[in-house]
């Protein structure tokens, strides 16, 4: 479709230019983050970019669930040497690579230092990550966005004001992210 065409054109020209990861986040659960999040990922694929998917909520993970997958660990088992190839879920179809977030362990032991690890490695065999993130709440420092060089909130008209958008953008560009957009999702 024109849509998904002028999206993949436009994130592929994006990486040419220097962009390698953008934070889908939200203020709130359910204003469709995920979806957008899966959507930009099957998007950058699509222009023929390599496309990592990383569920980077680090309270509620839910990849897994709304792709309803049933995986044996998550990126957060790489620190205990579990190798990227068991953790990596390879979407031939979407020409991307999903890397699930799951629920065992600590959630600290990812904020400590060990995304860092992951992400280099990413960045050195992926084009564009794409993190599905946490919600305004969850996401209190730059560790918790991941070093991400743009983000996008994803907003849903009913439920988030402007206002408060507003205050999360500039709580986003204080932590170190270059660029912040919005989606505006759910609307008539």
């Amino acid at each position: 479709t024109g849509l998904m065409n002028s999206l993949s054109g436009r994130l592929s020209e994006a990486v040419r230019t220097g962009l390698g990861s953008i934070m889908v986040t939200s203020l709130e659960r359910g204003e469709g983050k995920t979806n957008v999040a899966i959507g930009l990922a099957i998007a950058g694929a699509a222009s023929g970019i390599r496309v990592a998917l990383v569920d980077a909520n680090l309270t509620e993970p839910s990849l897994v669930d709304s792709l309803n997958l049933e995986v044996l660990h998550g990126w957060d088992a790489h620190s205990a040497g579990v190798p990227m190839s068991e953790i990596a879920i390879r979407s031939i179809a979407d020409d991307l690579t999903l890397f699930p977030l799951i629920n065992q362990g600590s959630r600290e032991d990812v904020c400590d230092g060990v995304h860092e690890q992951f992400i280099t490695l990413l960045s050195d065999h992926f084009d564009l990550i794409i993190f599905d993130g946490g919600t305004c709440g969850d996401l209190t420092d730059k560790t918790h966005f991941l070093n991400a060089d743009s983000a996008v909130i994803v907003r849903d008209l009913s439920r988030s004001n402007e206002t408060e958008v507003s205050v999360y953008t500039r709580k986003i560009l204080e932590a170190g992210v270059k660029s912040v957009g919005v989606v505006e999702n759910h609307a008539s």
